[in-house]
């Protein structure tokens, strides 16, 4: 039975493709009045970057470290190809969140350097990588590789460590990444539709994300259930069933299925719930905004049966029982 449920789950991609690509210029709001992190394990590779010198050091110290990300880093327009390049050819879904996290870490925005640029060339930098991610996305849509853009989707919140060690240089200026870019344009673009804010008001990467609002809600739609989907698949090495079960095997969409986490250890099980925890964050947003998320059916069952109870109830470890009511939890509505 756990056979089936994993082809199925193999199976949902596929599904929604044929579905999400027909309605991706469609998906309009049911209101204009609404009143988001361990990274994944195949992440990144690139840019392991010492700390930026802080702002007593000096000029000199200062530069030599942001010559030393460039060192690191180096070429990033290449880099951002190569990612590309190797996500289309890469056939598996965790090699594809990979390069899509190498892509994203590679965008400019990631390697804007505070005590030597001004924060107006940040935004500019934002804005130049969105309009590269929205082309890219489009063109994605139009040869119907929905499984690129769900790894781009799982990938949204990254942060290069060249901007974590560049920003400790400014204390007080906040990290930023596309997904965050995503949302709080989509927020411009409902204040701009309610007359709160004039077109005037709005920063260039809020208008760029207003000009796409299609693309950028069909992103974080296709991010919602592709985390979901991630999440599963490490869970389901944790999901047994009971002798019943196995005597009488049953459509596994009807099945409820009980996690065993017995082998995991409280950070494996906390990891798995950031996932989930992520997606509901995004799920969550969109339907503030008055956006329908757009569901997956068939995985949505699947979640909605798995029962955490018994293993609540057997688990005497209290970090473990945490990290596992942690885990229930990213799953409720």
């Amino acid at each position: 039975m756990k056979r089936q449920a994993l082809s199925l789950l193999a199976g949902i991609s596929l599904a929604f493709t044929l579905s999400a690509c027909t309605r991706i210029l469609a998906g309009g709001r049911a209101s204009l009045h609404p009143a988001t992190p361990p990274e994944h394990a195949a992440a990144l590779s690139l840019a392991q970057v010492t700390p930026a010198s802080d702002t007593s050091t000096s000029e000199l110290g200062r530069d030599r470290n942001f010559t030393y990300f460039d060192m690191r880093v180096g070429n990033t327009p290449q880099e951002r190809r190569d990612a590309l390049e190797a996500l289309n050819s890469v056939p598996d879904s965790s090699g594809k969140i990979a390069y899509a996290s190498r892509f994203v870490s590679a965008l400019e925005f990631q390697f804007w350097k505070p005590t030597l640029d001004t924060p107006s060339h940040r935004e500019y930098l934002l804005a130049l990588s969105l309009e590269e991610v929205f082309t890219q996305t489009k063109a994605w849509i139009k040869a119907s590789a929905l499984e690129n853009i769900r790894a781009l989707g799982a990938a949204l919140h990254f942060v290069n460590l060249a901007q974590e060690g560049a920003l400790r240089a400014l204390p007080g200026t906040p990290e930023t990444n596309l997904n965050l870019a995503l949302e709080t344009g989509l927020r411009a673009k409902d204040q701009l539709d309610s007359g709160a804010r004039s077109l005037e008001t709005l920063r260039e990467s809020e208008k760029l994300v207003s000009k796409n609002e299609s693309i950028a809600v069909f992103l974080l739609r296709v991010r919602q259930n592709a985390l979901k989907s991630l999440g599963l698949s490490l869970a389901m090495n944790s999901i047994s069933e009971t002798e019943d079960q196995k005597e009488a095997p049953r459509d596994p969409l009807l099945q409820i299925f009980a996690p065993d986490f017995a082998t995991r250890d409280p950070s494996q099980i906390g990891y798995i719930a950031r996932i989930f925890e992520y997606a509901k964050e995004t799920r969550q947003f969109l339907q503030a905004l008055g956006y329908d998320p757009k569901d997956e059916e068939a995985l949505q069952k699947i979640l909605a049966r798995l029962d955490f109870e018994p293993i609540l109830e057997r688990e005497n470890n209290p970090v473990k029982l945490e990290a596992l009511k942690r885990l229930r939890d990213s799953l409720l509505p």
